[in-house]
């Protein structure tokens, strides 16, 4: 009976676990980097973006992005002497300074953008390197 009951809470566990999508962000690099996302929003059909994420130097933060699959979008800056950037596929919305999080991220109309770069995921770990 206690095998039973231990196969049914590892199952449900097993489940409830495969529908959450996570977003490793992996610096790989020797500076720290600050990184932002964009992911479609069903809801509001639009683009959201969100960030600044601080990525140590050869380090990763993960992000919890609940069910959510499909395309996501990644950009990622270091300040230095020179300043670093990643991303080429798409600009969106940001805030040069503060942490944000903007609705309608897509229009191009906004004071600021970044271009990001775009990956698909979906349930489980999903790793973006910026190298």
């Amino acid at each position: 009976m206690q095998k039973v009951i231990f196969v049914i809470i590892f199952s449900l566990c097993t489940l409830f676990a495969s529908s959450q999508t996570t977003l490793r962000l992996k610096n790989n690099t020797s500076k720290e980097m600050f990184a932002a996302y964009v992911v479609w929003d069903r809801e509001s059909n639009c683009y959201v973006s969100r960030g600044w994420y601080k990525l140590r130097a050869y380090r990763s933060t993960d992000l919890d992005l609940g069910e959510y699959e499909g395309t996501i979008y990644t950009h990622a800056h270091q300040y230095g002497v020179v300043d670093n950037y990643w991303g080429d596929d798409k600009l969106f919305c940001i805030n040069p300074t503060d942490a944000f999080e903007i609705t309608y991220a897509g229009k191009l109309n906004c004071e600021t953008t970044a271009k990001f770069s775009s990956m698909r995921v979906s349930y489980g770990v999903n790793t973006y390197t910026f190298y």
